[in-house]
Formats: structure tokens, sequence, C-alpha cells
């Protein structure tokens, strides 16, 4: 986002030469250096910081991931398994970036996937209430906080009932609660920031002031975030380990062994020692000390990208869109690491579709705005129809594929791989397009704001006084 809009802010003198439909530099510098009054004003790089918070605070201190599952490593080595207690740290990450980017491109599959867990974890409450289960236990046993000690196998509901009843399965709400990284505080001081955020909005726009791009698409993503973490409010946050559940009573010593991502520590080691290294010689050389480092640049690299053949670049490109596109494909069908054992969607999840169009509506709002070119205009008014239309396509086309399921017939079996491959591939990647071009325009806005933009909000006007 940093890189976007530093592209984004080129030098008056040369936005002045490059592009005439822009406007003059002269009224905007004149606005900045207006703003020497610091309670009356702020600067881009003041609006460029609070929104980049806000929006960190929706993609990752809002998102409650669930406790990594089994899962194949990679290709590099076939045989390397890992589970929730081998799992290296890195691949946790890279599981929790990957988590972040569809909150940031699909905002509206995040706040789905949270309410089926919120009504599974309901469900399960209530059917377990008589042994002291709330809905942290709920999402708990969604989120893969139960293994069985014998196998490393994951808990079925058949033997759930059976694990708790005969004491297996002996945990109190505060001792899952002790497992999460965050806690009641945190999360209300998330939920603050995101409402102040918005309620700066709100008084920009009864001021008359400017709000900009970004901080529309901040809003947005504020709005839903509070939704996010209504319904994960009893959910634990980032545990890292289930609970070992030993169903035959053998506690016999057990050692776990933590994998580690032999390729990625080797080739970090080696860069490391090398760094040492050179650091330790650069007092014996009479060297050039820039020359040197570029040699060792040079010398570190070279055999990387000498072994970086275009094929494998290239299929390592393509098994990051794959890993991409499925974890989307599992969060919208509910399926794999994001199974939340419902049989079926309740009906209740549906009047979250008002939601989403609220959401994709508050990009409508800078619709007769001032844009820095017509084209960006052009772009944001039908990325922004894109965003708020596709709620009302892509959920009857799933509902009806989920209807057709009663339907064993032919053409029933004809109708759903019709919608599947339109609902499941194409509507999603112009929806995605939609919302990248909203955030790439938004930044773009930043380099010729209108002056009222960098104008403050006057709060004295809305606190009552003689």
């Amino acid at each position: 986002m940093l890189l976007l809009y530093a592209l984004a802010h080129p030098l008056p003198s040369l936005l002045a030469s490059t592009n005439e439909s822009l406007p003059s530099p002269e009224p905007l510098l004149e606005a900045l250096n207006s703003c020497s009054d610091i309670h009356s004003c702020r600067t881009v790089e003041e609006i460029l910081y609070s929104c980049l918070a806000v929006v960190f605070a929706c993609t990752w201190v809002a998102i409650h991931p669930n406790i990594p599952r089994k899962f194949d490593i990679g290709y590099a080595d076939p045989n390397e398994i890992a589970d929730s207690f081998t799992i290296s740290s890195a691949r946790v990450f890279a599981q929790d970036v990957i988590t972040m980017i569809l909150s940031l491109l699909a905002p509206e599959l995040i706040v789905l996937w949270a309410m089926r867990q919120w009504f599974a974890a309901r469900q399960i409450a209530k059917k377990y209430s008589k042994y002291g289960w709330t809905k942290t236990h709920g999402h708990f046993l969604i989120m893969g906080g139960f293994t069985l000690f014998e196998n490393n196998g994951y808990l079925s509901r058949c033997l759930l009932e059976f694990l708790i009843q005969h004491k297996y399965i002996n945990i109190t709400e505060d001792e899952i609660t002790a497992r999460s990284k965050t806690d009641f505080l945190t999360k209300s001081i998330a939920v603050v920031q995101t409402t102040w955020f918005i309620l700066q909005c709100i008084a920009r726009v009864t001021e008359g002031l400017v709000v900009t791009d970004l901080e529309i698409v901040t809003v947005a993503f504020a709005l839903l975030n509070i939704v996010t973490y209504i319904l994960w409010w009893d959910k634990p946050q980032r545990v890292r380990y289930p609970m070992k559940v030993d169903y035959r009573r053998r506690h016999v010593p057990r050692e776990v062994k933590v994998m580690e991502d032999r390729l990625i520590w080797r080739g970090i080691k080696a860069m490391f020692t090398s760094f040492c290294d050179w650091i330790h010689q650069l007092p014996q050389r009479n060297t050039n000390v820039r020359k040197s480092f570029t040699d060792w640049i040079e010398k570190t690299w070279r055999p990387l990208f000498r072994h970086l053949r275009p094929d494998r670049v290239f299929f390592i490109f393509w098994n990051v869109i794959i890993t991409f596109w499925m974890n989307i494909g599992y969060m919208t069908a509910g399926e794999g690491s994001y199974k939340t054992g419902l049989e079926l969607d309740p009906s209740s999840i549906y009047p979250a579709i008002p939601l989403f169009l609220v959401f994709g509506g508050i990009h409508c709002a800078p619709w007769n705005s001032t844009f820095p070119t017509h084209i960006e205009q052009i772009l944001w008014r039908v990325s922004a129809v894109t965003v708020t239309a596709f709620p009302l396509v892509w959920f009857p086309l799933v509902g009806v594929r989920n209807f057709l399921d009663d339907y064993p017939s032919r053409m029933a079996i004809n109708i759903q791989s019709a919608i599947a491959a339109i609902a499941f591939f194409p509507l999603p990647l112009v929806y995605i397009g939609a919302r990248i071009a909203l955030i790439v325009i938004a930044f773009m806005e930043l380099r010729a704001l209108p002056p009222s933009a960098y104008q403050t909000v006057d709060w004295a006007r809305f606190i009552p006084h003689i």
C-alpha cells in the first residue's frame, strides 16, 4: 500500500507537465502551506496512517483463524506431512497472511465464515449446555481445539458426548479463553478504534468536508469489522495448539518434533552466515565498502538466480494462485479448514445480504465526487456497481445450486455444474478485480486532493455550548 502511495505521488512539476486534466498543483500547495495550525489541518501522511491502521485492524487483528489443520507441506518433500503439533511457525504465518489477503479482497467471505461459525457454536452450546458448555466451547471445537491423542485425529460428533460424559474432555470457558492471544480489552480497543474512524467520516460529511476515496474504502472495511468482531466475540484468537484428548488413558510421554521448512531456513541460514563472514572480513580489506557489499550480493544471489529457471518461477506462482483460489472456494462453500459442521446454511444467514449491499453501496457514495481524471471516475463507478451488485447475483445462484441437491436428476446435475462454473470462477474473478481497482484508485487520488480534504473536523460544533 505504501508503494502504491509513493508511485501515485509525483512531483508537482511533473504532474503539471504530464497530465493536463489534473488540477493545478498551486492551489494544493497553497492549501498544504496554509495548514500551519495542527488543530485545524491534516496532511496526506496522516490520512494514510489513519486509514492503514484501521485496515490493519480489520484484516489482521480482527481475524480469528482456526487452529492449523493437517496438510501437505509441498512438492519439495512429499513425505513431509505437518499437523497441528508439528507444523512450523512459518507455515502458520503463511496461512494467516493468506487469510489476511482474503479479508482485504473479499471481506464479505470473512463475515459469511464468521456467521456460519456463530450459528454452529450456538447449536453446540445449546446441545451440550447440560455439561456447562458455552459458545466459547463451541467455537473451540469448530476451530479444531480438540484432537485425539492416540492417532492425532480430530474429534467426531459421535465420540464427543461420550468423551464429555466420562470427563475425558473437561475444560472450562476461562481455560479456553486463557489460550487466546487476545482478551476482552484488546477486542474492545479494536472496536472503539474502528467506530471512532466511522464517526470521524460521518462528522466530515456533516461539516461539508471532503472524505477521500481511501477513507470511503476504510469505512466499508470498518463496518464489516464491527460485525465480524461481534460474531467472533466468544471465539479464541490465534490458538496455536489444540487440546490433546487421550481417550484410552494412556499417558505415555510422547516426543513432538516440530518440522521445519528445511529449504527456507537452510537458505536463510546460509545467507546470514555469509553476511556475518563479510562483516568479519570487512576491516581486513582495503577495498571500497560499497564495492565490497555489491560483490557480496552478487556472490550470494547469483547461485540462486542461476537455478531459478522460468519454469520453476511459473510453477511456484501457479501454486500460490491455486492455493489462494482453493481457499476462496473452501471459505465460500464452508468446506475444508472452514468447515463448521452445519449440514446446511441456516435461513437466518441470508439477512446478511443487505449488509453486503450496504458495504458495496458505501463505495457508491463518491459517485459525483471530483476525481483526478475522468478515467478514474469511470473505473470507480464501474467497480463500485460491480461490488454492490455481486451479492444480488451470487447468492441466488448458490441458493439454486443448493436447492437442486434434493433432486438428483441428470438435468439438475447439469444445472448445478453450469452454476458452479459461473459462480465459483468468473464471478469471483470479476469481483476481486473490482476490489483491486477500488483500492488502487483510492491510493492514486492522494496525489491530487481538493483543499477541503486537508481540513480536520471542528468537534466544538458538535458540543452544546453557549
